[in-house]
């Protein structure tokens, strides 16, 4: 008799604690069916019972038809989000203990053509369950506890429109709270001269506070117009449930743009002046306004009333409801048509300054880079004498350290307790330097494919705050790798005192918040 079980780690959680006697002890719940499969199968007495775990990962790529006329962008979500459960199995991953025969039978049966996707494993899959280990040995087993801390210069108990009015403010997340942004808007959703918000939202929180802000602002007459991605990948289901909920509550909901994922993390509020004008605030970031991913993603949220960047954001949104209209910007560099160029020429400009002997020096910080022509441009640099150093974590398709190529680019690769997130590019331009917090990273898809923002960090006491960021990160001997000539990633191996950059970023986000407020 052969037959399939479900492991229910969505129910009962992927381990078990036993019974305390003298030790704890955990059992995966694998295990816990492995032992009771002789009451499972009563109805088969057997005198051996063998049992092997695999992993069947489907295709879930989201395949929607854009050429169906006759359907909304909703119904085709829908639809696929249903056909993503039946989807085409592209993966699997089993127990190399398994019998060839029944191997042959699965792979047959589930209709995997390519042997290449076919993966000999250990006896246990799905390691993601692992960042749900239970704790049973007490608190001493676990992270220090690191609280939010205030940012010193927003007085919860007061206006932060009046703040930001004055001067930009950094949120570093998740060392400053992310309730001050929630805050930011709360108090937008309140403010009577407020006649405007508008805002673009890839994933949330299942219990979101940015929309329940948003929805407040609706309810007190305010017009708020959201654009929500519905392909935010693993998300659309949940995006959807907001979408038809920010609806129902009368705010006007758009589903990004057509062929292009609306990634961005921009907030534009207009408000009502008593003179008859109007003021504008805004907010760009690296990251998701997602209260979750905010406790465990380093990110960036730059509040400010800048006129010139107010008025690029509106036009990003201008952009988004007309997107067939071209659009310049002043200070914003924004995908799909302006940032790989913006990008390009920053490095070009440096590699001029080089060739005349000047100082000249790039930093940049992000999640992966795959984009050829950035890679090429970047040896370029380096071979004209700029010194260039990255921060990346995940896909990195430039050598450094190559003889004749690539002598002066460094890279380093940080992996510890908090996910590297935040996007900064930074390019010293002969003492006046150039800085950009984004939401894209050097890849396609970020640069020509989605809709992306970068802006420029114009206050000095920020863009110096966020060089020392890097600065400790760079110089982390205890959670970072580098790359070599190779292509290898290895420990890094440093003189001098133990550096661990997200701990130190902690204390010195501390110590600049009491600096501040003496």
């Amino acid at each position: 008799v052969l037959s399939l079980v479900e492991v229910p780690a969505e129910i009962h959680g992927r381990f078990v604690e036993l019974p305390k006697y003298g030790k704890n002890y955990l059992m995966f719940l694998d295990d816990v069916l492995r032992h009771n499969l002789q009451y499972a199968y009563f109805l088969f007495p057997s005198q051996r019972i063998e049992a092997y775990t695999f992993k069947i990962s489907r295709d879930a790529e989201l395949d929607m038809d854009h050429h169906d006329v006759s359907r909304t962008v909703l119904d085709r979500v829908r639809r696929g989000l249903e056909d993503r459960q039946v989807g085409d199995p592209v993966r699997m991953v089993y127990d190399r203990e398994m019998p060839s025969e029944f191997l042959a039978y699965l792979i047959r049966r589930i209709g995997l053509q390519n042997s290449d996707a076919v993966i000999a494993g250990a006896r246990y899959h799905n390691k993601k369950d692992l960042m749900r280990f239970p704790n049973i040995g007490g608190p001493e087993l676990e992270h220090p506890r690191l609280e939010p801390l205030q940012h010193p210069d927003l007085d919860m108990e007061k206006s932060l429109m009046n703040v930001v009015r004055q001067k930009d403010v950094l949120l570093f997340l998740p060392y400053h709270n992310f309730l001050s942004l929630v805050r930011f808007l709360r108090e937008a959703a309140i403010d009577p001269a407020i006649t405007k918000i508008s805002i673009t939202l890839y994933r949330l929180a299942s219990q979101s506070r940015i929309v329940s802000a948003l929805i407040n602002a609706a309810k007190n007459g305010k017009k708020v117009r959201v654009v929500i991605e519905l392909q935010a990948r693993f998300d659309e289901e949940n995006n959807l449930h907001y979408l038809e909920k920010m609806s129902k509550e009368g705010i006007e909901v758009q589903t990004g743009v057509e062929g292009l994922k609306v990634h961005s993390k921009i907030v534009h509020i207009e408000r009502s002046m008593a003179d008859g004008g109007k003021e504008y605030f805004a907010v760009v970031g690296t990251g998701n306004f997602h209260e979750g991913s905010a406790k465990v993603y380093t990110d960036y949220q730059l509040l400010t009333a800048n006129p010139v960047i107010c008025a690029d954001i509106a036009r990003v949104f201008e952009f988004l409801y007309e997107p067939y209209k071209v659009i310049k910007y002043k200070e914003l560099l924004v995908s799909p048509h302006y940032s790989r160029s913006g990008i390009i020429k920053c490095i070009d400009r440096e590699i001029a300054h080089a060739k005349k002997g000047k100082k000249a020096e790039i930093i940049m910080k992000f999640n992966s880079l795959s984009s050829y022509d950035i890679g090429e441009k970047l040896y370029e640099a380096s071979k004209a004498g700029v010194k260039v150093r990255l921060i990346v974590r995940g896909i990195c398709c430039v050598k450094p350290g190559v003889k004749g190529l690539s002598e002066n680019i460094h890279v380093v690769s940080i992996v510890d307790r908090f996910l590297e997130h935040s996007r900064v590019y930074y390019f010293s331009n002969d003492g006046d330097p150039k800085m950009y917090l984004a939401s894209f990273d050097m890849m396609t898809r970020n640069l020509d494919l989605r809709v992306e923002v970068g802006a420029p960090v114009l206050d000095p006491r920020i863009q110096r705050e966020i060089l020392d960021h890097l600065e400790i990160q760079l110089r982390d001997n205890v959670k970072a790798r580098v790359y070599d000539e190779e292509g290898r990633s290895v420990h890094r191996v440093a003189p001098g005192p133990r550096i661990r950059s997200q701990m130190e970023l902690y204390e010195y986000v501390k110590k600049q918040a009491k600096k501040r407020r003496a």
